[in-house]
């Protein structure tokens, strides 16, 4: 009778387990789609499923374990952070370009007219949701508001 080398034996089923091991090492180590798209004020949103109503541009993510097993090559918080500060804003559809000239424009004429009701009008009265009644502006508060105005007129007239 022949006996088998112990060490030969063992060889395939070493070989075995070292393949099991790899191909799971693979197959935890994934990729995952991510989609990046900018909404009409200019934030950018991320998510796994692509919004309804916009474009969005797809992200190829590598998703690794949290165990010390497999480093992961970046924190998926700095890819993002990189993401939003190399990017270019989306263009944006025809219709939400369309929306958000109308949205601006309005504004624009918002802001126009309080201004100009701050700078004729020395006593302006208004609902204070606060304090639950109403009364007029302060020197300080017209001041504010008359600031406040000026910057929504910077931004929203173009």
């Amino acid at each position: 009778m022949k006996h088998k080398n112990y060490r030969t034996q063992r060889y395939p089923t070493l070989l075995c387990s070292a393949l099991v091991g790899f191909l799971l090492t693979i197959s935890i180590t994934t990729s995952a789609a991510i989609y990046k798209w900018q909404d009409e004020n200019g934030s950018w949103h991320f998510s796994e499923t692509p919004p309804n109503d916009q474009v969005a541009e797809a992200i190829d993510i590598r998703v690794t374990p949290a165990s010390g097993d497999v480093p992961a090559e970046e924190p998926i918080e700095n890819a993002v952070a990189k993401e939003e500060a190399t990017d270019e804003p989306l263009p944006l559809s025809p219709e939400l370009a369309a929306a958000e000239k109308a949205r601006l424009e309005h504004n624009c004429k918002v802001a126009r007219e309080n201004l100009f009701n701050l700078n004729h009008r020395s006593h302006i009265r208004f609902q204070d949701k606060e304090q639950g009644v109403e009364r007029y502006l302060t020197e300080e508060e017209h001041r504010q508001w008359t600031e406040k105005s000026k910057q929504n007129i910077e931004q929203n007239c173009l």
